[in-house]
């Protein structure tokens, strides 16, 4: 048994049950939910240039899992590769993948945990926009309660992509601020945290609708 990885590009982003199908579908040979894309050989001849295939590591060097780490031949085609590990190598080849994917601006599939991470992940620009359109919304002085209950959503949304970007946090990647907060106190602190302050600005802001009301 070996531990697997897939990078791959398709049209759009997938949630993680969309990727689970589309890597089971790799699997069997259908290769018709990716797209060709040249970044596919370029991470290809990247990661081979660092560790050669099976078939073109000499046999003489073929225990040498530091050389060639990978337990089977890789599975590709112009629009995606699956890569096989031994789980002594696991770890390291998941933080390779995960960085020659983000560098190619391809998606990386992770079968163990279930996850898929993008390139993009660390730049959450609905924040941003949103984080824009809170300061607007202060200096025009809309009522109070509406700045403290898009505050709080904004919180929530914070949480959300602190959730959803675990498996970047535990490869060094990820917004840097909540792969700070990940690795201070885990899942607790970094997701856990923005909750706890979205709660609290939703409640002010139901308060003072309330009394405006």
């Amino acid at each position: 048994m070996s531990c697997d990885y897939a990078v791959w590009h398709t049209k759009s982003h997938l949630g993680n049950a969309q990727a689970e199908r589309l890597y089971h579908a790799l699997c069997e040979g259908d290769a018709s939910g990716v797209m060709p894309s040249p970044a596919i050989a370029a991470f290809y001849n990247e990661i081979t240039g660092l560790h050669p295939e099976l078939v073109s590591v000499p046999e003489s060097q073929s225990g040498k899992q530091e050389q060639c780490p990978w337990s089977a031949a890789m599975d590709r085609s112009q629009g995606h590769i699956i890569m096989c590990c031994v789980w002594s190598r696991a770890d390291y080849v998941g933080d390779l993948v995960h960085k020659l994917a983000r560098k190619h601006g391809l998606a990386m599939y992770d079968p163990q945990s279930e996850k898929i991470s993008y390139p993009d992940d660390t730049a959450p620009s609905l924040l941003i926009r949103l984080w824009r359109a809170l300061r607007e919304e202060q200096s025009s002085q809309r009522d109070p309660w509406y700045v403290d209950v898009s505050i709080g959503l904004l919180f929530l949304l914070v949480a959300w992509f602190a959730f959803s970007g675990i498996a970047d946090f535990e490869h060094g990647s990820g917004h840097s601020l909540l792969r700070w907060l990940y690795q201070l106190g885990g899942v607790e602190i970094a997701v856990g945290l923005p909750v706890l302050i979205s709660l609290g600005f939703l409640f002010f802001g139901a308060r003072k609708f309330v009394r405006a009301g």
